[in-house]
């Protein structure tokens, strides 16, 4: 599709990972210049204090997607520089037929990504391994019930 793809993530065990699933660049961004400025980016953690350094890679006119639920508070100091000309959303304010689009754009990729299903039972296994970066394939899926 002609789109790069960085990652940022303090894990280096996530940056092995990313590069291998194709990334364009991973690293941590705090430690390594990222090799150009984005169009777009997402945040994961929600950690406001990642919102203006993000905000500074950001092309002039680039869009930042805040996907955590809530966040600690987000400051920004250089408003002029970092906030001026760049859209923030939320995954609040995406629509049904962004999710459809989405959807159509990730069906047509043909990717491999892993699930270990873990019976009810587990689940507090489970949110620990995942807490830890711990799960052996990168989603994890609860069974609730064998049928209906």
């Amino acid at each position: 599709m002609g789109i790069e793809t960085l990652v940022s993530t303090r894990s280096p065990k996530n940056i092995e990972s990313a590069r291998r699933e194709g990334a364009n660049w991973a690293a941590d961004a705090s430690k390594e210049r990222m090799p150009c400025k984005l169009d777009a980016a997402i945040i994961f953690p929600p950690a406001g204090n990642l919102v203006e350094p993000v905000l500074a890679k950001l092309k002039k006119g680039g869009t930042l997607v805040m996907a955590p639920v809530s966040a600690s508070p987000i400051k920004i100091e250089d408003y002029s520089q970092n906030l001026w000309g760049h859209s923030i959303q939320t995954l609040f304010h995406l629509r049904r037929s962004d999710a459809e689009e989405f959807f159509k754009l990730v069906n047509g990729l043909e990717l491999k990504v892993g699930t270990s299903l873990f019976p009810f039972e587990e689940t507090q296994d489970a949110l620990i391994l995942a807490k830890r970066g711990e799960l052996e394939q990168p989603n994890a899926v609860i069974e609730i019930a064998d049928s209906f």
